[in-house]
């Protein structure tokens, strides 16, 4: 396990330079979202109030297109900056806790090893994961990634719903002990 102090020097050494050129990179994403944003939302607002005198759903509908844009337009320009700080800072710190762990951002455990586990009454209809880490902790195998799993179901007009059953980190460890009973 590291000290504070390890951490604490590791930041300084190691995270410290990469975070400063991710703050680069962060503004310049600000600065094309705002430079792509800003004309979007004028135009929108523009147009609302252009039909503001004529039924009053198109400017609702203009509203909502306008948002639905503006807001595809801040997950598109964002998009490599998110995976980059994944690739740059969590894989980084990953390896510095446990020189033993590996870190994957698009991996997750995989939906035989949940249904497996036999926690959960419920079939995945939905499921997927992100930020997959594996390795040995001292002796012991260990896996864990973000899971999202959901179940179908129909209310009583027929409409289609998804319930979310596990969202959160799913754990996986192998301490290579017998046991004669499931333990859960």
């Amino acid at each position: 396990m590291k000290t504070i102090a390890e951490l604490k020097e590791f930041y300084a050494k190691e995270l410290w330079p990469k975070l400063l050129t991710l703050e680069q990179e962060r503004k310049a994403v600000v600065k094309k979202i705002a430079s792509l944003c800003l004309p979007a939302g004028l135009l929108g607002i523009l147009l609302c109030l252009v039909f503001l005198s004529g039924d009053p759903q198109i400017p609702f509908f203009i509203l909502f297109f306008t948002l639905f844009v503006l807001g595809g337009i801040s997950v598109w320009c964002s998009r490599g900056f998110v995976s980059n700080f994944k690739d740059v800072i969590i894989a980084s710190l990953v390896s510095f806790i446990e020189g033993g762990l590996v870190y994957r951002k698009a991996e997750y455990i995989s939906e035989h090893e949940f249904k497996a586990s036999q926690i959960f009454q419920h079939r995945a209809d939905r499921y997927h994961g992100d930020d997959l880490v594996e390795g040995m902790v001292g002796q012991t195998a260990v896996r864990f990634s973000e899971l999202h799993a959901q179940y179908r179901t129909q209310d009583s007009k027929g409409r289609t719903r998804y319930q979310t059953f596990f969202k959160g980190l799913f754990f996986i460890a192998d301490f290579n002990k017998d046991f004669r009973s499931k333990t859960f």
